[in-house]
């Protein structure tokens, strides 16, 4: 900005008097006048002018200027703005495998999102799960951890590798059976180990006109013979006969080898195979008053007066059996053995 060296710029300070103070105007006097005011007279007080600020303009156009510059690098890829990693997110938090080689895949996202990270992947113990980029295969039974870390920053998940139970052996009972036409009658499987799942075992008929099976439900057609087939998916199978005969022909102790015998006990009555005094083999056991199903049950499960289960008993305890309701409606298959160690399956 241009300034003018041959006059003096002044303001006349006789405010109340003089009309060039009370409207406070700048006069401008020749240099070699009197610096007077042209009114009233009086000195003037010089007004300086304050000097143009170009340093800060220079400093403020630098930092304008750095920015500009940052940002179009920035645009143009050269370099980019990324905060640090916080935490590492997986998903799922826990894993669960049944079989071996089974293979699941773990994510893993950064936090906050799209940070960089290179990740590490490790297993616990290798002999359970085996991990590579995420993918976590099963290679044995039990329980391992999976940590995934980027620089000082790790996230986990537990991996759990159940096998299935293995079956060894496999019981029809009962091995032959009699059944008039128009009647309805069950088998029952046990099974070595207790705990095997009999929800993975098929029911075949040889001859379903005869008699047709559903989950061990016999039902009989005409008179004749079939074998009834249960087999496992190893491929481990049992077999057992099923007679239908006309009811004029239908033996008194309905066909079975074993007499079936009766035993009165304070909550209800048992029908079916005793030895040694006791309830041992395939019968039938009808309540009077509630009851616990069986002293080994691990699940406390009690039976209403009227309720039915029909299966296998082992000295007065059901181990493997078919439990209705008084209307006869199933309420559940229930595995329970010898000891207690196995639970049930639903109905």
């Amino acid at each position: 900005m241009a300034t003018n060296l041959t006059v003096k710029k002044g303001q006349c300070i006789n405010v109340g008097i003089c009309n060039n103070a009370n409207a406070k105007i700048e006069i401008e006097v020749q240099l070699g006048e009197n610096f007077v005011c042209p009114i009233c007279h009086s000195n003037l007080v010089e007004i300086k002018e304050k000097p143009f600020p170009w340093a800060i303009i220079i400093i403020a156009a630098s930092v304008i200027g750095l920015a500009g510059i940052g940002f179009g690098l920035w645009k143009l890829g050269v370099f980019e703005f990324k905060p640090s990693l916080e935490a590492i997110q997986m998903a799922p938090s826990t894993l669960t495998l049944g079989e071996i080689g089974d293979s699941q895949e773990i994510t893993a996202s950064s936090v906050p999102e799209n940070t960089k990270m290179t990740l590490v992947w490790e297993s616990s113990d290798p002999a359970v799960a085996t991990v590579e980029n995420g993918k976590v295969t099963a290679t044995g039974e039990g329980e391992t951890v999976v940590q995934a870390t980027s620089g000082k920053i790790t996230a986990s998940v537990t991996v759990i590798v159940t096998l299935p139970v293995k079956l060894k052996e496999l019981q029809l009972l009962p091995a032959e059976c009699t059944l008039t036409v128009g009647e309805s009658g069950d088998m029952f499987v046990k099974t070595v180990p207790d705990d095997y799942n009999i929800e993975n075992l098929t029911w075949k008929s040889s001859n379903t006109s005869v008699a047709t099976v559903t989950d061990g439900n016999i039902e009989a057609k005409e008179e004749g013979e079939s074998i009834i087939e249960v087999k496992d998916v190893g491929g481990q199978s049992a077999t057992a006969l099923v007679k239908v005969v006309k009811k004029t022909e239908k033996a008194n102790d309905d066909g079975q080898k074993k007499t079936l015998t009766e035993l009165k006990f304070p909550y209800g009555t048992y029908t079916g195979d005793i030895k040694n005094g006791k309830a041992n083999g395939v019968g039938v056991l009808v309540y009077t008053k509630a009851q616990r199903i069986s002293e080994h049950d691990p699940k406390n499960r009690v039976a209403e007066p009227g309720d039915r289960v029909s299966g296998i008993f082992e000295n007065n305890n059901v181990t493997t059996a078919k439990w209705y309701d008084k209307n006869g409606k199933l309420k559940e298959s229930i595995i329970i053995g010898s000891t207690g160690l196995s639970g049930s399956t639903g109905s």
